[in-house]
């Protein structure tokens, strides 16, 4: 089984009803958040288990998915572990998620990359979104990018 291949197609189908806005357009949410977090993880040289829980990384929050059900579909328990680091909880403070996710190798690259996505198009919906929750987005993400950034793990240490 290729993983990422699985994992693609496990993505693609949990998110193919979901857009995603940028200004006032609306796109397909793979093709325009989870692909862009993936191609930044795998443009960083991290292997395929991190490039399939980039891929993964918000079916749980976002669709029927659970953790089992990764497991049970086959996907690697590093990789289920990282998608579980990067899965929000209910009731869950941002600090208390951010301190979570960091405490998983895979789970830093995941939310590194997609809080870039996210600053990235939070920055595009300039003129587009309420001032207020603008300047949220961006500091959330900018901080999630300050704070992963630096402890980034070493493509190298991780055994793909």
């Amino acid at each position: 089984m290729n993983i990422v291949r699985h994992a693609e197609e496990i993505a693609r189908a949990a998110h193919a009803k979901q857009k995603y806005y940028i200004g006032r357009n609306a796109y397909p949410f793979f093709d325009s958040h989870v692909e862009p977090v993936a191609a930044i993880v795998r443009a960083m040289g991290y292997g395929e288990k991190t490039v399939a829980g980039a891929l993964l990384h918000d079916v749980v929050e976002d669709s029927p998915w659970t953790i089992d059900g990764l497991r049970e579909e086959g996907i690697p328990e590093e990789t289920v572990e990282a998608v579980d680091a990067v899965t929000e909880r209910k009731g869950e403070t941002p600090i208390q998620f951010l301190d979570r996710s960091i405490k998983v190798a895979r789970a830093i690259v995941i939310r590194f990359a997609d809080s870039s996505t996210q600053f990235s198009g939070t920055i595009q919906q300039t003129g587009f979104m309420e001032l207020n929750r603008y300047r949220k987005r961006i500091q959330k993400h900018g901080r999630v990018v300050a704070i992963t950034h630096p402890i980034l793990p070493d493509p190298r240490t991780l055994k793909d």
